[in-house]
């Protein structure tokens, strides 16, 4: 039963999609056909017509390049084989900003989403590797640095990057939210929590964070089964250290999660290799992972993050025109977009008869659902 639908509301963000959506459409679609009308004015259509059909497609003709340099020189991520996608995005001022190379270099795993959670220190954190003033090493002169900068600044607040921040902020909440209502009505003191492919687990450590201030004799214990463990769990122990955490409530494990047929590898089944019983944990999350989740593989992740207790987990939901850009420009890889009917249908058929929660972030990107306990 789907008990209500809420509409988070974040006022620290800028919000402003329009105007974004506007830009987007720019790069895309309104730049080409302004080349176009120049070059036909200069030249005859033979000529005006092929190149503005180029300028168009480049950012799909570079990502084609990009698989075959890396093919060549044996590069495992084609998003490290070019310099930039496009020089509206990370080859800006054809110098390019480091900050957006990175997001697009590493789209989907930890070190983007740390930089877009903290590029503007809004939780008091700043990205990792990036100095107060790293803009003033971009380029040549002062000009070209403050244009890179005010640059990334605006691709850093487009809509979506502003609804990944405030789905950090809004799943913290849920956290705190759900651990306090077990501690109360249970009077368990010790509370342990499964965390799936959750990167820094910058939500969870600002949650926990906040649950010891609160509630001192509290004894959290949180089991990661993360697989983008090089950068993501390094950077999660600085995080714990900042906010005066102790270490030893997070414990790692390097696995990746399958759900394919014939090449499964479940949540249940990696950590019963580490001796821990699924059903004891008293509050799953997984947050980002259902998005890569197509077809009946999504069925089989929603079940199998079921262990009959708490479940806090989310999807994306449409966002024309923003996704093209995301793809094209940024090379996010390929995602599932389900509208909130469809999500909710998808929540419903897998968790019967439990009471499901669902808040969408501020420019309606992600649904966080929260599922009851059975």
């Amino acid at each position: 039963m789907i008990q209500t639908t809420e509409l988070f509301v974040d006022r620290e963000e800028r919000g402003q999609r329009y105007a974004y959506i506007i830009l987007e459409l720019f790069v895309l679609v309104f730049w080409p056909l302004l080349v176009f009308t120049a070059l036909l004015n200069l030249f005859e259509p033979w000529l005006s017509i092929p190149v503005s059909l180029v300028v168009l497609f480049w950012p799909i003709i570079k990502r084609r390049y990009a698989d075959i340099i890396a093919k060549e020189n044996g590069i495992k991520d084609p998003r490290h084989a070019i310099r930039c996608s496009s020089f509206w995005f990370d080859g800006f001022m054809f110098q390019g900003s480091p900050v957006l190379r990175q997001i697009r270099q590493n789209a989907a795993l930890s070190k983007s989403l740390d930089v877009i959670y903290n590029y503007f220190g809004r939780f008091n954190i700043a990205p990792e590797g990036y100095s107060e003033n790293w803009w003033n090493e971009s380029g040549p002169s002062q000009l070209v640095n403050t244009l890179i900068k005010k640059w990334t600044d605006f691709w850093c607040c487009m809509p979506i990057a502003q609804d990944v921040r405030s789905r950090l902020l809004l799943v913290q909440k849920e956290i705190e939210t759900s651990v306090l209502d077990i501690y109360l009505n249970t009077g368990k003191e010790e509370i342990s929590i499964v965390l799936l492919a959750g990167g820094t687990k910058q939500d969870v450590i600002m949650a926990s964070r906040t649950l010891l201030n609160k509630i001192p004799n509290l004894k959290l214990k949180v089991v990661c089964v993360e697989p983008d463990g090089k950068f993501a769990v390094s950077r999660s122990k600085k995080l714990a250290q900042l906010l005066n955490l102790d270490t030893s409530i997070f414990v790692d494990i390097f696995k990746q999660i399958c759900v394919d047929e014939g090449k499964e590898q479940l949540l249940c089944d990696v950590l019963a290799e580490k001796k821990y019983v699924f059903s004891d944990f008293d509050l799953v999350i997984c947050i980002g992972l259902g998005d890569y989740m197509f077809g009946n593989n999504l069925n089989k992740f929603m079940k199998m993050i079921d262990n009959g207790k708490k479940i806090i987990t989310a999807n994306i939901s449409d966002n024309y025109v923003e996704r093209f850009f995301l793809h094209l420009l940024i090379h996010w890889p390929a995602m599932q977009y389900l509208s909130l009917a469809q999500y909710k249908a998808a929540l419903l058929r897998n968790y019967p008869n439990r009471t499901i929660r669902i808040t969408q972030t501020p420019h309606r990107i992600f649904n966080v659902a929260v599922i009851e306990s059975r």
